[in-house]
């Protein structure tokens, strides 16, 4: 979507503009939903399916920490990622409705949940 492509530029300071103290995850996310759902959709909304982002990528890092420190198994850092996005997309949906949900990610909450795929990372060295 160009209006999209416009935003993410000028965020990464491409054709002249972008910022260096502005919060590149914050201004990518308003960027997709400007582009998905509106200007004038509802900022409180955003607000917080914005902060279940944030939560996200923390248990993201956090499972990661356990796996790398070898606190946990390979197949259950799987199972555990794939649980947590799921949860945070449902939880997504039910603030934005199932319509924009898909709107916003492009795929419903349960097509989230095989979003690390089992087979293929367990068969990483």
């Amino acid at each position: 979507m160009e209006i999209f492509d416009l935003r993410i530029a000028a965020i990464h300071g491409l054709g002249g503009e972008g910022g260096n103290a502005m919060d590149v995850r914050h201004e990518e996310f308003m960027a997709m939903a400007d582009a998905y759902l509106g200007p004038r959709f509802d900022r409180e909304k955003l607000a917080q399916v914005e902060s279940l982002q944030l939560a996200l990528r923390e248990a993201q890092a956090s499972l990661y920490r356990e796996l790398d420190s070898r606190e946990i198994e390979r197949d259950r850092y799987v199972d555990e990622v794939n649980k947590v996005h799921v949860a945070i997309a449902l939880q997504c949906e039910a603030i934005l409705g199932p319509s924009d949900f898909v709107k916003l990610f492009g795929m419903t909450p349960s097509e989230i949940g095989g979003h690390l795929d089992r087979e293929l990372f367990l068969a990483q060295v």
